[in-house]
């Protein structure tokens, strides 16, 4: 079973700090590891279970309490998961969802969370980078679906100061989807979805 950890610091360097002492102390892989926007730094690994727990206890104790910002655990991560971290597109369906969250680990924890619930699919987690520490995910499948999502991640899952926005794009244009691609949310082969009016 794999488990899923990431981390957030207020200090690029308080980061690269926990990184190296999670890295030494535990067998974890590294899944994402870099400075985010603005002045942030955030780490995602996995591993098993204890390795996992024994590498987030090891970052949390290696630097200031005031420079670690939030911590992630998620025991057994969606299948997907880890697909979707690495910025593997997939079609458009029929209706397109956003989250933008003012926060890189309750994005992730938010993607994990609607993929165990409903029947969509991730297209792109966009995470911290050119976004002025925004983080946005982008989910597809049929409206039911995607509205359910919405309003599930609109509702009580996560911290309301994390919700910067949630939209639905109901039988998105190809020339909307375009345009999201072009700015990096989305993988080029979104686009080869034939559902596209």
């Amino acid at each position: 079973m794999i488990a899923l950890g990431a981390f957030e610091t207020n200090s690029v360097a308080a980061g690269m700090i926990c990184t190296d002492e999670a890295m030494k102390a535990s067998d974890i892989s590294i899944i994402e590891s870099g400075a985010v926007c603005a002045g942030k730094y955030i780490t995602i690994f996995d591993g098993s279970a204890a390795s996992v727990k024994a590498a987030l206890s090891v970052a949390s104790f290696s630097i200031p309490s005031e420079l670690f910002w939030v911590e992630l655990y998620i025991g057994k991560i969606h299948p997907s998961l880890l697909k979707a971290l690495s910025g593997v597109g997939l079609p458009v369906s029929e209706s397109l969802g956003l989250y933008e969250s003012y926060s890189v680990i309750q994005a992730i924890e938010a993607a994990d969370q609607i993929m165990k619930r409903s029947n969509i699919s991730i297209v792109d987690i966009r995470l911290g980078r050119g976004l002025g520490g925004k983080s946005v995910v982008t989910f597809t499948g049929s409206l039911p679906e995607v509205k359910d999502s919405c309003s599930y991640l609109e509702g009580s899952m996560l911290p309301k100061g994390c919700i910067s926005d949630v939209c639905i794009l109901e039988n998105p244009h190809e020339k909307a989807v375009a345009a999201l691609e072009n700015s990096f949310f989305i993988s080029p082969n979104c686009l080869k979805s034939g559902g596209l009016s």
